[in-house]
């Protein structure tokens, strides 16, 4: 009695969570494109944005539970895992803008960090942190891994973890070229800098998704910039 019980609690914790995502998802589309390939997409139009992020997020979780990926935390404490990995990651990206690549942090950014205040740069990237979640990680990530999950016949638990690291790699590395590369001036890009500041930190978020829940990766992402902001405004 008491297994199916506890059976019962696990799945209305999953049924709910999935509209409350979609929701959330649907009003960070609203606030703004925080993404190119979304914002080209839907033409710029907020409504075609939003129908496009809401279809994103159920192809996603269609994909997470075909491969196997969990949507929810996949332990008791996913919340603190999620809390230590933002603030590892933050003090990760510390320690390349603020001195290993200091030198090569795009002029443009310093600038924004600088003159932006640091509420509006909360707000910000959050919001994007948030979405760039449901697009490269809740629907990229698991289609990838749906796709190595079917022709490899296992399931994602069953996917090494160098097979799982090598499709977050492929994740972010759009994500990046998307947003990143394709936005910057020419003179200021580095791929060493682009691949250690923001390909490294997505292939993680990748692994934490799989190994402890999407919900484990969209907190602690978000959470990292409560944390790397005031830092950043320090530092650089």
């Amino acid at each position: 009695m008491l297994a199916v019980h506890t059976s019962a609690w696990r799945l209305g914790r999953a049924d709910v969570l999935l509209p409350v995502l979609l929701i959330l998802a649907m009003l960070v589309a609203a606030a703004g494109p925080f993404d190119l390939a979304v914002h080209l997409a839907s033409g710029g139009v907020p409504v075609r944005r939003i129908l496009l992020i809401a279809m994103l997020v159920i192809a996603g979780a269609t994909c997470a539970s075909l491969s196997g990926l969990s949507m929810q935390g996949t332990s008791k404490t996913w919340p603190l895992i999620a809390i230590g990995s933002a603030l590892g990651v933050a003090a990760y990206v510390c320690l390349v803008d603020g001195w290993l690549f200091r030198a090569s942090v795009p002029a443009e950014y310093v600038h924004a960090v600088q003159m932006h205040p640091l509420r509006d740069r909360l707000a910000y990237y959050f919001l994007r942190a948030f979405q760039e979640n449901v697009i490269y990680r809740m629907f990229v990530f698991s289609a990838l891994t749906l796709a190595v999950s079917k022709l490899s016949g296992r399931s994602a638990s069953e996917i090494s973890t160098a097979g799982i690291l090598s499709i977050a790699l492929t994740a972010q590395i759009l994500n990046i070229a998307i947003n990143v590369v394709a936005l910057e001036p020419a003179a200021s890009f580095s791929l060493t800098y682009d691949s250690v500041r923001f390909v490294v930190p997505g292939m993680f978020w990748g692994w934490l998704y799989w190994r402890h829940g999407f919900v484990t990766t969209e907190l602690g992402h978000v959470a990292c910039h409560a944390f790397l902001q005031p830092a950043l405004g320090i530092l650089i």
